[in-house]
């Protein structure tokens, strides 16, 4: 399967990725969103073969959110490992996180979001009387519900993007929206 991203798009390699997609189809085993969808399956497949993901792990980590291919989970952060390093870590103090970015050759990008930076951006809204959390105006439960996972996710797509767009090469990924 590699020699139809490594080579380009020829017959007898997209026939041979078609097979494969074709097979993988049929499978309980994969994502829902890729049963009985081979050109589905072939495109995500090469989507994730470009960014450095095996075959499987493409099926695993690619969907289509708002009609982009995007990756999710802890596949941008994985991806980004393999040339550097990225340190996460919750400042309390100032409900926070701060996320580093360290590669070999380039200065180190650090990013933070925190609540204030959720409630700036209307992701949630906060009742300083009752101290709570209240959906901000973009209405996503994520952020009502996970809050602090969520202000990760973000800081995490900042400082992964800054610090390498060569490897992500602009596909976007959870914590964009």
């Amino acid at each position: 399967m590699n020699d139809l991203v490594n080579t380009g798009l020829d017959f007898e390699n997209f026939e041979k990725g078609m097979k494969f997609a074709e097979f993988l189809s049929k499978s309980k085993l994969i994502p829902t969103q890729f049963q009985g969808k081979p050109e589905d399956i072939l495109v995500a497949i090469m989507w994730g073969t470009s960014l450095g993901l095996r075959e499987m792990q493409s099926l695993n980590a690619i969907a289509v959110i708002n009609g982009r291919p995007s990756l999710f989970g802890d596949a941008p952060k994985a991806l980004c490992m393999k040339y550097g390093k990225v340190i996460e870590e919750w400042d309390s103090q100032n409900s926070m996180w701060i996320v580093t970015c360290k590669r070999d050759g380039y200065p180190d990008v650090v990013q933070t979001f925190g609540y204030n930076d959720a409630i700036a951006a209307g992701f949630i809204s906060y009742d300083p009387k009752s101290n709570t959390f209240g959906l901000g105006r973009r209405k996503s439960d994520a952020w009502l519900s996970n809050p602090k996972r969520m202000c990760q996710m973000r800081a995490r797509s900042f400082a992964l993007r800054d610090a390498f767009p060569d490897v992500l090469n602009g596909i976007n990924f959870e914590g964009d929206g």
